[in-house]
């Protein structure tokens, strides 16, 4: 996502992790980053926010992760 106006924002829907999974997630989310593993990082971001929780397969997840490559890829070379 590039850019919202506010009224489109409004309808934006946030995939969250359990409430209860929340701060663990975090933790190992910002260790994995803090070490220079991003692949990871996304990995365990997809499968406990997509995966478990919204209920996306492995596909699905695929698409989008290539999905926002291309618009970072398109963004970095604009």
């Amino acid at each position: 996502m590039l850019k919202l106006e506010p009224s489109e924002a409004e309808r934006v829907l946030v995939a969250l992790p359990y409430p209860n999974e929340a701060a663990s997630l975090v933790t190992a989310l910002d260790g994995l980053l803090r070490s220079g593993n991003s692949l990871a990082a996304q990995d365990l971001a997809d499968n406990s926010v997509l995966r478990r929780r919204v209920g996306l397969s492995r596909s699905e997840c695929m698409v989008l992760r290539d999905g926002a490559a291309q618009l970072e890829s398109w963004r970095m070379h604009k």
